[in-house]
């Protein structure tokens, strides 16, 4: 049997019985590739066969087979079946399905983005480009084959459209606005698909003026901008946010200091009476252009202004190291003097820091003469002993690259003979809001101890960036919020 790629093939089965015995047909061998199914009265596809063995209903011993999305290749779509004359089956017979492939039409692998731009004053600015080279695909053949062109723009007095290799130009008439829909079609081989997309050009007056401003500020910090602009005729000023910040978030204010609402949206209308949004980057974040946004300017009779940029570039600042964390934190009981115990790790918003470490005087650190540092790696310099000393408590400084440090108070646990370490369960989630209020339970702890009776307490939180946002009952392990 010979098949065409992604098209239904009704396939007829026979046999014959030299008594002339009814026959019933069983499908006892599925395609390894694409579906059989069924075939209603009209040959039009029924229930797919999912199982074997399965008997073929239609009356006239009809199936339909249709290959998986652009599969196609000989012996493609094989699968066996018997026939059975109400006493024996038949051997099973085979059906050779060869599935031919057909040239599918290119599709639309990324549709272009609706357009919006302010009315063109000039010849400098009454040019759009787009880059069409990945619009289109084609599963069977070459992408960069495919053929770009404009088939309809339905508002030709206000742009025109055309296509040279993979750059679609869209040229505006002067001191013109209003709308259009382009269609852009790509073809391959005589087959086609079309894509459509919006230009929205906005009415400008030129009388209004919205000032464009370069900001800096450093990383971590908000800043408050003062949105400027001008009217030749002196109406009163309305400012929009016409374009949000790619990264970080502007904040509407009332005062010029607290942050408001989150502008989620554009446009956004300022609601400021001085002009004047808070800018914040997300935490830790940086770069020139980081938080860059656009805006206009407008009155009560509808006038706009052309959008301008407010270019915001976030500097980095050091951070400073948040968490010292030892890995592991116990040792065997006996353990002799020189020995291994655990890693050092520092917990820092800036990833790429390195620290280093060190023993310091100060609460905690009472056995710091027990061990000492190598590089990031904690090292006994006595033999650990259960019973006279179950913890060694040790202070650690560590200090980044710009000599920002941090100290810690580390415990060094003890495991005596035939004891074992308990283990707190990973990968534990607890879930809350930012409305969520301070005291709220968000949890339990689990671990687990092999110790039969052994009662897991003194919980503790030892680490996290955000550690001194939670409380933790020591006897429980119930974590509650306590600041968000």
């Amino acid at each position: 049997v010979t098949a065409l790629e992604d098209v239904d093939r009704v396939i007829t089965l026979s046999g014959t019985d030299i008594e002339g015995s009814a026959l019933t047909y069983s499908i006892t061998t599925l395609p390894s590739k694409g579906t059989l199914y069924q075939a209603n009265s009209d040959t039009s596809r029924g229930n797919a066969i999912s199982e074997v063995p399965t008997t073929v209903i239609h009356t006239g011993s009809k199936l339909v087979y249709v290959s998986a999305l652009n599969g196609n290749g000989d012996g493609y779509g094989n699968f066996t079946f018997t026939v059975n004359d109400g006493t024996d089956d038949s051997d099973a017979a085979a059906v050779t399905v060869n599935v031919s492939p057909v040239d599918d039409p290119p599709t639309v692998a990324n549709e272009i983005a609706d357009v919006a731009v302010d009315e063109a004053a000039d010849e400098t600015q009454n040019k759009t480009f787009i880059d069409l080279s990945d619009v289109f695909t084609d599963l069977d053949d070459n992408d960069w084959d495919i053929i770009k062109s404009v088939q309809a723009n339905t508002n030709d007095s206000l742009l025109t459209a055309s296509v040279s290799n993979d750059t679609l130009t869209l040229e505006y008439v002067l001191d013109q606005f209003g709308g259009t829909t382009l269609t852009i079609r790509g073809t391959s081989n005589d087959l086609w698909v079309e894509d459509e997309f919006n230009v929205l050009v906005t009415n400008v007056d030129y009388e209004l003026t919205a000032a464009p401003q370069a900001i800096t500020v450093d990383e971590d910090v908000d800043v408050t901008i003062t949105l400027q602009g001008s009217d030749e005729g002196g109406r009163e000023l309305i400012f929009q946010v016409t374009t949000l910040p790619l990264n970080g978030t502007l904040f509407q204010t009332d005062d010029g200091t607290t942050r408001g609402d989150p502008m989620t949206s554009s446009p956004s209308t300022v609601t400021s009476v001085n002009q004047q949004v808070i800018y914040a980057a997300d935490p830790h974040q940086f770069g020139e252009d980081h938080g860059n946004f656009g805006f206009r300017i407008t009155t009560d009779d509808g006038s706009t202004s052309r959008e301008e940029e407010i270019t915001v570039d976030v500097s980095p600042v050091n951070d400073p190291p948040l968490d010292i964390t030892l890995t592991p934190n116990s040792v065997e009981n006996g353990l002799d003097s020189l020995s291994y115990v655990g890693m050092l790790t520092t917990s820092d918003a800036d990833t790429f820091d390195t620290h280093t470490y060190r023993f310091v005087s100060g609460e905690g650190d009472v056995d710091n003469n027990h061990f000492r540092i190598e590089g990031n790696t904690l090292i006994t310099v006595e033999e650990m002993n259960y019973p006279t000393q179950p913890i060694h408590y040790i202070r650690v400084r560590s200090t980044d690259p710009h000599e920002v440090i941090y100290e810690e108070i580390l415990a060094v646990f003890v495991i005596g003979e035939g004891m074992t370490v308990p283990h707190v369960t990973p990968d534990q989630v607890f879930t809350l809001s930012e409305y969520t209020a301070a005291g709220t339970d968000l949890g339990i702890l689990e671990g687990t101890d092999i110790d039969m009776g052994d009662i897991l307490q003194d919980w503790t939180i030892v680490s996290g960036d955000d550690k001194g946002h939670f409380i933790l009952n020591d006897t429980t392990g119930t974590i509650t919020t306590a600041s968000i």
